[in-house]
């Protein structure tokens, strides 16, 4: 831990003015990884149903 950290543990600063911990920060990569995930897979679902649309109207 920083001493800049300690001291302002020290002087009872509130825990949402201290930097996250380790585990929040690796907690919040992977929430934002599982959220670009799913985005990227609603994107590809919207691209094939666009495909599958044109495709239908090209045949006679």
């Amino acid at each position: 831990m920083s001493e800049q950290t300690k001291s302002r543990i020290d002087a009872g600063a509130p825990r949402e003015q201290l930097p996250p911990t380790l585990e929040e920060t690796q907690a919040r990569n992977a929430e934002l990884r599982m959220q670009k995930m799913a985005k990227q897979r609603q994107q590809a679902l919207a691209e094939r149903s666009l495909t599958a649309a044109r495709n239908e109207k090209q045949v006679p």
